[in-house]
């Protein structure tokens, strides 16, 4: 796997931070543009905790992810990749996750929409939390891209690798001559 490529064993899928300072839209738009294995790239879209930990422990700053409520006010979807069009949050700060996923992290007193904020990103810190802000003329300096199927995904096997030593090294010292 190439340096820069995570993939998460729960769901098989292939993350990417992208360095780039974009707003939402066009970020959805440069997500969309990537492939890896045969695989088209979207901004990222978390199910699960665990996922969510998986992603933040990779992430270099602050990012944009694939959610929005921009059709629905208060009804978050996620609008790319395989979960386009899910539902998995409903109301503002106080609402409550919806099936099938149940799942959600919103930083304290988030999502606010305050001035009009449709767009979901992961908060800069390595948080895992996240907040909502205006998709367009707001700035982040990257974003979250997911690669699941269809593709063709290389398989990876985690595996726990041990080095035993038998003897120490021996060191010879070579004296030049006179």
């Amino acid at each position: 796997v190439p340096q820069g490529e995570v993939f998460f064993t729960d769901n098989g899928h292939l993350y990417e931070y992208v360095s780039a300072t974009l707003d939402w839209n066009n970020a959805l738009i440069a997500a969309a543009a990537r492939t890896k294995y045969g695989a088209a790239g979207y901004l990222a879209t978390i199910t699960s905790g665990t996922e969510n930990s998986f992603v933040t422990a990779r992430l270099s700053n602050a990012g944009w992810m694939g959610a929005s409520d921009s059709a629905v006010e208060n009804t978050w979807r996620w609008v790319t990749g395989p979960e386009t069009g899910t539902q998995f949050w409903s109301g503002l700060s106080g609402g409550s996750v919806t099936a099938p996923f149940n799942y959600a992290a919103w930083g304290g007193g988030e999502p606010n929409n305050a001035g009009d904020e449709d767009c979901a990103q992961y908060l800069a810190g390595g948080s895992g939390l996240w907040n909502d802000l205006p998709c367009s003329g707001t700035t982040l300096p990257g974003y979250v891209v997911e690669y699941g199927a269809p593709g063709a995904l290389p398989g990876v096997v985690g595996r726990n690798v041990s080095i035993t030593t038998t003897a120490a090294p021996t060191i010879s010292i070579i004296t030049p001559a006179d």
